[in-house]
């Protein structure tokens, strides 16, 4: 059986399915190591640098991920040492990551995913978007086929990662029509610094017009000086940006010059 990827890997992220993938890619490298260091779990500048290099060579779209269509190449390159690191962070991925890995579901496989903004029939449940077979974060291919696709906006995306990693009630009060959602996720979650700030959090745009807020992003993983952001505006599809882009587009076009980072719920 083929070892499945654990999750969309992103420079800077660190697990112990990073160590498997590198190793992996040394190997499809023809055993050169292209300066990447195997014994450290951070994936770093170098594999995505080779990264970059293997996916021209398997004529795939630049994406600096590896994502699904990339592993398709890799995993037979996985021997057995390295898909028990597969495995044993499949075992260890905690809520922190899973919300990530699932915001990045949402972004790469968007058409695979049912959005809505109506609270569910269950009991407890928000049914800010739907996802299938959460254990292996993967769908099945004709997911968009049997669901009807609704909208999602922002702060919706922000609290169904959030309940489908099982964090529980990101938002205390549950309160999240799309009028009230960012301000509710604003006073609700506890405001931190940039600088404090881990892969999960959550930046809030706010202004002289918007007290309340204008939008929220999740800060995804660090980039030198600035952050990649799982974002997710409106009605329009997630996709990957940077928080100086954000910020700089907010305070043009929103008149929401401050940024307001909130830490997301353990």
């Amino acid at each position: 059986m083929s070892p499945q990827l654990v999750r969309v890997l992103h420079q800077g992220d660190v697990g112990f399915d990073v160590v498997a993938v590198k190793r992996a890619q040394v190997k499809l490298n023809g055993g050169k190591n292209a300066g990447v260091n195997v014994d450290l779990q951070s994936y770093g500048p170098a594999a995505v640098a080779l990264l970059d290099k293997q996916r021209a060579m398997c004529k795939l779209p630049p994406s600096h991920l590896v994502d699904q269509a990339f592993w398709h190449f890799l995993a037979p390159y996985v021997d057995l040492y390295g898909q028990s690191l597969l495995e044993k962070e499949r075992e260890a991925l905690e809520p922190r990551k899973r919300f990530l890995a699932i915001a990045d579901q949402t972004v790469i496989h968007h058409s695979l995913f049912d959005y809505t903004e109506r609270i569910g029939e269950g009991p407890g449940e928000r049914d800010w978007f739907r996802v299938a077979q959460l254990p292996d974060l993967t769908v099945p291919a004709n997911w968009a086929q049997i669901h009807t696709r609704l909208s999602c906006d922002c702060s919706a995306h922000f609290v169904g990662c959030g309940e489908h990693a099982g964090i529980p009630s990101t938002v205390a009060r549950g309160v999240m029509d799309s009028d009230a959602a960012t301000g509710a996720l604003l006073e609700d979650l506890d405001r931190i610094s940039l600088g404090d700030a881990e892969p999960g959090d959550g930046v809030i745009w706010v202004g002289p017009r918007s007290p309340a807020g204008v939008h929220v992003a999740i800060l995804r993983t660090r980039l030198g000086n600035d952050w990649r952001l799982v974002n997710h505006g409106g009605q329009g599809d997630p996709n990957y940006s940077t928080l100086s882009a954000q910020q700089a587009w907010h305070a043009r076009y929103m008149n929401a010059p401050t940024q307001v980072v909130v830490r997301l719920p353990a």
